[in-house]
């Protein structure tokens, strides 16, 4: 007869962070650079969070059983991967409102770790511009705008200058940094207004050549009806 397998009790996790092997501590979730000091998983958990993970540095996660018979060897890695800001977001659509306003919407974007906030920026006449959430208008100080929260995907900016060119693009935000600005809105003009035609004014002295040019032309036509009366009789 095979001898039955001893049942595996627990699970070490070590994760290579940039070429460095950790070993995971289950009960804070974090991980530590000495194996005599880390703590196995239990047999009942099969996945983990691990906090602490610097980012932007490359890591894959290996793991190993534990029974009654002892340890296993570890298993072939994960796939690499990296913790990074979020993805380009999609070029925004912007469209011009009365006021003169422009209005500027994008698709949310998915990442992990998630997104947090979105900046917008519009050029004016290829001048950089802050949106500032807090007046809704634009400023030319970046240290004086702000984001607007992940559930936000669209905004309205108000007291534009007419007769400018606008385009706006969007960049996202999330707990390692920024993403790359997308690529630029399609470029719109706020014209001018034009003001209306004054209502035209007839003259005193237009109104008499006037009339009198409709009475000659009256007089006319009596004296072609007198000339035609008697051709009739």
């Amino acid at each position: 007869d095979v001898p039955a397998q001893p049942s595996v009790t627990h699970y070490a996790v070590v994760v290579n962070v940039d070429g460095v092997d950790k070993f995971l501590h289950s009960e804070t979730s974090r991980l530590v650079d000495d194996a005599a000091l880390c703590m196995a998983v239990s047999a009942a958990q099969t996945h983990v969070v691990v906090q602490g993970v610097p980012a932007l540095v490359k890591f894959f996660a290996r793991v190993a059983a534990c029974s009654d018979a002892g340890w296993s060897e570890y298993s072939r890695p994960s796939l690499p991967c990296r913790i990074t800001p979020p993805p380009t977001p999609q070029r925004p659509v912007a469209c011009v409102l009365d006021g003169p306003t422009l209005h500027v919407q994008w698709e949310p974007l998915e990442a992990m770790p998630s997104v947090t906030h979105y900046g917008v920026i519009v050029y004016v006449d290829s001048e950089v511009k802050f949106f500032d959430p807090l007046t809704s208008t634009l400023t030319d100080d970046s240290s004086h705008s702000g984001a607007v929260p992940a559930d936000v995907t669209e905004v309205t900016i108000e007291k534009l200058p007419e007769g400018k060119w606008y385009i706006a693009r969007i960049a996202a935000l999330n707990l390692v940094g920024w993403s790359d600005f997308s690529r630029p809105s399609m470029p719109l003009r706020i014209a001018a207004d034009t003001p209306s035609p004054s209502s035209p004014t007839v003259s005193s002295g237009t109104q008499r050549n006037f009339f009198a040019h409709a009475v000659v032309v009256v007089l006319a036509i009596l004296a072609a009806c007198i000339y035609a009366w008697p051709l009739r009789t």
